[in-house]
C-alpha cells in the first residue's frame, strides 16, 4: 500500500506540474480528472505517466480491500456481510432492494448457512432475478449433514411453517390453514453410522425451511440448536463425531436462465473447509472403515 500512496502522490504531482505549466488554476481545477483533459494534454509523457500511477494505486488498492474481505469469508464462509463487502470492493456501488447494507442481494441466506448468495449488478437485473425467485423459476440445492439415519433414500416433506406463537423469531411446522405452504425433497448421498450427508432440494422459500423441515422428520442438521426433534437437545459429541461451530447447510448449486438471454445457467459453490473436514471424520470412523 506505501508503493500505492507514493503513486499517488507521484501522478498529482506531475498533473500539477503539467497543468500550472500549460494553464492557470481555473484550467487545473477545471480539468482535474484525466478524461477531462483536452486531448492535445492528454498526450504528454507527465499525464501519461501520471495517469498510470494513478491505475496501479487504484489496483493495488483494491486488491488490498479485496484480500481484506476474503480473508475474512475463508474464517467464517456463512459470514454474510463479508460477501457484500467482497461485492462491493470487486464490483462497485450494487442497486438495492433491502437497504444499503444488504447492496445488489436477491434472495437471501440464513444466518450461518454458507454457499452461494446471488447478486444483480444493475436495477434491471437485480428486478428480474427477484421475479424469478418468486415465480419459482430457479432450481436450489443445498448440501446437508444431517444426525440420525433417514429411514428413505429419497423423501418430500411437505408441511406447513408458520411463526413460533412464543418465539417469533422461530418457525415451526403448523395446522391446516396456518402460516405458509412449504415442500423440501432430499436424496441421500451417503450414509454413515447416525449420520447422513443429503443433497436437499426446497421447492418453496420459506425463512428457516430446511432446517424446520429436516428436524420435523428427525433428521437435525448436524450443528443445529433451534430446530431439534420434540423434547431433545443437541446431544454431546461422542469420541469420533464430527464438530462444527455452526448448523451444517451449504447452498451448493443454483439453476436459472439469465437475466437478459434467457441462457441456461449453473452456478455452484464447493463445500467451505468446516464442512468437508465434518465429512472426513465422518467416513475415517465410518464402521468397516
Amino acid at each position: 500500500m506505501l508503493s500505492a500512496l507514493g503513486g499517488l502522490l507521484a501522478c498529482e504531482v506531475a498533473l500539477r506540474v503539467y497543468l500550472f505549466r500549460f494553464a492557470d488554476a481555473e484550467r487545473l481545477t477545471k480539468y482535474a480528472r484525466f478524461d477531462d483533459l483536452p486531448p492535445e494534454a492528454q498526450k504528454d509523457n507527465d499525464v501519461q505517466a501520471a495517469r498510470a500511477a494513478i491505475e496501479l494505486a487504484e489496483q493495488a488498492e483494491q486488491a488490498g480491500d479485496l484480500a481484506e474481505h476474503e480473508a475474512k469469508l475463508r474464517a467464517n464462509p456463512a459470514d454474510h456481510q463479508a460477501r457484500f463487502d467482497l461485492a462491493v470492493a470487486q464490483f462497485g456501488p450494487l442497486p438495492t432492494l433491502y437497504g444499503a447494507e444488504r447492496p445488489g442481494i436477491v434472495h437471501r441466506l440464513d444466518r450461518d448457512t454458507s454457499g452461494l448468495l446471488l447478486l444483480g449488478r444493475t436495477p434491471e437485473a437485480l428486478a428480474a432475478l427477484k421475479a424469478a425467485f418468486q415465480a419459482r423459476e430457479v432450481a436450489k440445492t443445498y448440501l446437508a449433514i444431517v444426525r440420525g439415519e433417514p429411514r428413505f433414500d429419497t423423501e418430500w416433506i411437505v408441511a406447513r411453517l408458520g411463526r413460533t406463537s412464543s418465539r417469533r423469531d422461530r418457525i415451526s411446522v403448523v395446522g391446516e390453514g396456518e402460516g405458509r405452504e412449504a415442500s423440501t425433497y432430499y436424496e441421500v448421498r451417503e450414509r454413515f453410522d447416525g449420520f447422513a450427508l443429503l443433497a436437499v432440494f426446497p421447492k418453496t422459500g420459506r425463512t428457516h425451511q430446511v432446517r424446520v423441515h429436516l428436524g420435523s422428520v428427525g433428521l437435525p442438521l448436524l450443528g443445529e440448536e433451534l430446530y431439534l426433534p420434540k423434547r431433545t437437545r443437541s446431544p454431546a459429541p461422542k469420541p469420533g463425531d464430527p464438530v462444527i461451530a455452526r448448523q451444517a447447510l451449504h447452498a451448493h448449486a443454483l439453476e436459472l436462465a439469465h437475466p437478459a438471454s434467457g441462457e441456461a445457467l449453473r452456478f455452484e459453490a464447493p463445500l467451505p473447509a468446516d464442512m468437508a473436514g465434518a465429512l472426513a471424520t465422518l467416513r475415517l470412523n465410518r464402521r468397516g472403515a
